[in-house]
């Protein structure tokens, strides 16, 4: 395997997740779309259920929940960026 595919993969990631965040900032431009955006992609990501730190004994289950919602965070921020400062036509 080439020495370049894990940047090449990241920056497919990357791409795919600029897209996304695109078509859901267009979502969220129509009615109700801006709850919509705050229940789907919620800006606290803080531990729920009284959970100090739930990362405090390593667990493969949590630790792909942790990553699955800092990227919905990640999506949901870059979305609500595109609301305030919408890209030209041709970006």
């Amino acid at each position: 395997m080439p020495d370049d595919v894990p940047i090449v993969v990241e920056g497919q990631l990357m791409a795919q997740r600029h897209a996304l965040a695109r078509l859901i900032a267009r979502i969220a431009t129509l009615e109700g779309g801006a709850a919509w955006l705050d229940a789907v992609f919620p800006r606290d990501l803080s531990p729920q259920d009284g959970q100090e730190d739930p990362g405090a004994v390593p667990d493969r289950a949590f630790a792909i929940l942790a990553a699955r919602d800092e990227e919905l965070a990640l999506i949901g921020t870059e979305a609500r960026n595109l609301l305030s400062h919408p890209p030209e036509e041709d970006d």
